[in-house]
């Protein structure tokens, strides 16, 4: 596996594992289980959206490349 190939499958591994805490964590919060800011969790869920996006167009979906 090069460099290239390594560096992906981080990214894409840590993209992964934000879709599924920050979903938590802005729900728990939305129901004031976790003690944050409404501004805090509004950035949350923007964030969790931008990885959507991020997710959908730069691996579609996929760890693969191609």
């Amino acid at each position: 596996m090069s460099f290239k190939e390594r560096m992906r499958h981080a990214r894409y591994t840590r993209l992964l594992g934000a879709m599924f805490v920050l979903p938590v964590i802005v729900v728990l919060s939305f129901l004031d289980v976790v003690p944050l800011s409404t501004g805090a969790t509004w950035m949350l869920l923007l964030a969790f959206v931008v990885g959507l996006i991020v997710f959908f167009t730069r691996f579609k979906g996929t760890a693969k490349e191609g």
